[in-house]
């Protein structure tokens, strides 16, 4: 294992939450563990985002490992037109999306 700096540490913590909190906007159950590209696609598809995940490929995360920066941008460049945007801007756009009835 690396050291890390404290920073280094907080950083990662921070990554880590905001990882969750895209999830949880995305209404997935965090009891069936790291979504892979495929799941994450199949969320996004639901919210009428399309599956902008290339699903080629086989996803090779190890534990711990972040999500990739490149999924990060393409979600919320689905989400709010723009790859830079901050993830608390996803996050809100996720939750007021999932938060409007649908219609039936």
């Amino acid at each position: 294992m690396t050291e890390m700096t404290p920073r280094e540490i907080l950083d990662a913590i921070h990554e880590g939450l905001q990882e969750a909190a895209v999830l949880t906007a995305l209404d997935y159950e965090a009891s069936q563990g790291r979504p892979t590209r495929h799941l994450l696609n199949n969320a996004l598809e639901l919210r009428g985002y399309g599956r902008p995940l290339t699903d080629q490929g086989l996803d090779r995360l190890q534990p711990h490992q972040s999500y990739p920066d490149k999924w990060i941008r393409v979600i919320a460049e689905v989400v709010t037109g723009r790859p830079d945007a901050p993830l608390r801007e996803v996050i809100a756009i996720l939750k007021q999306r999932s938060a409007q009835p649908t219609a039936g």
